[in-house]
């Protein structure tokens, strides 16, 4: 579908030379009409197009009702030999306190970790907010595994190619997910 909208000009020209700080760029001046983005991107808009006119919605789900969204994941580790393991871990206990962790997140331009931070009005109320908290039951995460770089690489490259008019959609993928399953062992 998105290279038959590369290819009937529904897109800017060239898609593969920008990267996500172009696309919002374009998109905070008008020239963009949509673009796929995270929550941080509304508060951008409110300080530099204030009088842009957008709306934020989900992507379309698939001919099978199935819908997703990307939720990204960070980790936080302590290393065994530690000094300071009861100071850390006091330290983690403060800081994922509802308080806490709603002054980060909304200071942040992130998505709430919790029910709790995400009842909170700042983003209940929040029109734009709400409309990426509303996907979060469906977010789909990285897997953790070993690889998983080397696979989201092969992958986006994979995309590129097609996009850039140089493989087949179904050959190329097919070739990738042999890679992949290289990657994988299998």
């Amino acid at each position: 579908m998105y290279k038959s909208l590369i290819d009937s000009g529904a897109t800017q020209p060239g898609v593969t030379s920008y990267n996500r700080e172009d696309v919002q760029n374009l998109f905070k001046q008008g020239k963009v009409g949509m673009m796929i983005t995270a929550p941080f991107l509304s508060n951008q808009i409110k300080e530099e197009a204030p009088d842009l006119e957008y709306g934020v919605a989900a992507i379309p789900a698939g001919p099978d009702g199935d819908r997703g969204t990307y939720g990204v994941t960070d980790s936080i580790i302590m290393f065994e030999n530690s000094e300071n393991k009861e100071m850390a871990w006091k330290f983690l206990d403060q800081l994922f306190t509802t308080e806490w962790r709603a002054k980060f997140t909304s200071g942040e331009g992130f998505l709430p970790v919790n029910p709790e931070v995400a009842a909170q009005p700042a983003f209940a109320d929040n029109a734009d907010l709400k409309a990426f908290t509303g996907l979060l039951p469906d977010a789909r995460f990285a897997p953790v595994i070993a690889g998983w770089e080397e696979i989201a690489a092969t992958t986006s490259d994979a995309v590129q190619t097609i996009y850039l008019g140089n493989g087949e959609p179904k050959a190329t993928l097919d070739a990738a997910a042999g890679e992949i399953n290289g990657i994988l062992g299998q």
